[in-house]
């Protein structure tokens, strides 16, 4: 079992760091590539192959599972993308092609809040570390530069079905990850698997070129 640390630790050539960065990878592909996905990776469902080197992840129990469009295995991937790259306009705009704001929504109040999100480290990506609460004056100096609260925001926001099951799958998927390392974060653990899969669905030179000026401008 997964959740056999004991185990795991005494078996030479097993890192569950890796394990848990494998675990999120396979989410991934489920999740842009294959369009299908099990949406209860809690222990239970998860097994670690000890026949292979280094373990080989099993998943079981697929009774409870999801399949996505093509247009939304795309729509996710650009969330992600957006993530990795700490762009709060894209994130929104992807949200809009996911069908995941309502009619109307103010866009601007959602790039101020997911930009400030970013800037800290709610939504958590490499760039975006700081894992303390905010202070007093932090909180004020948030209302007078005119950030949004979340209150303000949620009635902007709506979730299909399909994108409560990838949330779900995510939120379960993080206690097993965290339970394998602490410093567990599912953008983290895939940041460097995006490239390849935005290639495979038909990204050109024009996202390679700009994912290399990007990546000069970085912190």
């Amino acid at each position: 079992k997964i959740s056999d640390l004991e185990r795991l630790d005494a078996e030479p050539g097993v890192d569950r760091v890796l394990l848990g960065e494998r675990l999120a990878q396979a989410y991934l592909l489920q999740f842009c590539k294959h369009g299908f996905f099990n949406t209860d990776p809690h222990p239970g469902n998860l097994a670690v192959d000890l026949q292979c080197p280094g373990g080989r992840l099993v998943l079981y129990d697929f009774g409870q599972a999801c399949e996505l469009t093509d247009s939304q295995c795309d729509g996710i991937l650009q969330v992600i993308q957006s993530i990795v790259d700490l762009d709060a306009p894209a994130c929104v705009e992807a949200m809009g092609k996911l069908g995941a704001l309502k009619e109307g929504a103010d866009r601007g109040k959602l790039e101020a809040l997911i930009e400030n999100n970013f800037k800290t480290g709610k939504v958590k990506s490499r760039r975006s570390r700081r894992r303390r609460a905010l202070t007093t004056g932090e909180l004020a100096a948030q209302e007078a530069a005119g950030v949004p609260k979340e209150s303000e925001t949620m009635k902007y926001l709506q979730l299909p079905s399909q994108l409560a099951f990838v949330a779900r799958a995510i939120t379960q998927m993080r206690g097993v990850g965290v339970m394998l390392d602490k410093d567990w974060e599912f953008i983290d653990a895939i940041a460097d698997k995006v490239p390849e899969l935005q290639m495979e669905r038909g990204a050109g030179l024009d996202y390679l070129a700009g994912q290399f000026i990007k990546s000069l401008t970085r912190d």
